[in-house]
């Protein structure tokens, strides 16, 4: 696992607790994707973590080598109740999708590198009067 935090990277004033749960189910997601990738055992793996600004914009990227997303679910993965886990709800990435808009930010999810890669970016400017999120 490698994180990097860009130096000089402003503190966003934000709803702390969404967008705590919006990445950790980004990283949790990477997790389960190693995990269930045919091969990996323990110690397998590599997930990483940045985290940067363009000056307008701060941007999280969470990335895994888990096997990525197949192309053509790419476009749905952030619907409410899809999923392409076994036993799993569709709502993971449907709360991060939420919890980023109501900041006025993006997420999106590219395959690279053998795994996917989540990309969330957060207006500057958004974060002085963020929305508060239920749940």
């Amino acid at each position: 696992t490698s994180v990097r935090n860009e130096a000089g990277v402003p503190l966003l004033r934000a709803h702390h607790d969404a967008l705590q749960r919006a990445v950790r189910n980004l990283i949790r997601n990477a997790v389960e994707a190693i995990r269930d990738r045919e091969g990996i055992t323990s110690g397998g793996g590599r997930i990483h973590a940045q985290v940067r600004t363009d000056g307008t914009e701060v941007v999280i990227e969470i990335g895994d080598d888990g096997g990525g997303i197949p192309v053509d679910r790419l476009q749905r993965i952030f619907e409410p109740d899809y999923t392409l886990k076994a036993g799993g709800t569709g709502l993971g990435l449907a709360l991060v999708r939420q919890a980023v808009a109501a900041h006025e930010g993006t997420v999106t999810a590219r395959n690279a590198d053998g795994g996917a890669v989540f990309e969330v970016r957060l207006p500057l400017h958004a974060a002085q009067t963020p929305t508060v999120i239920e749940g």
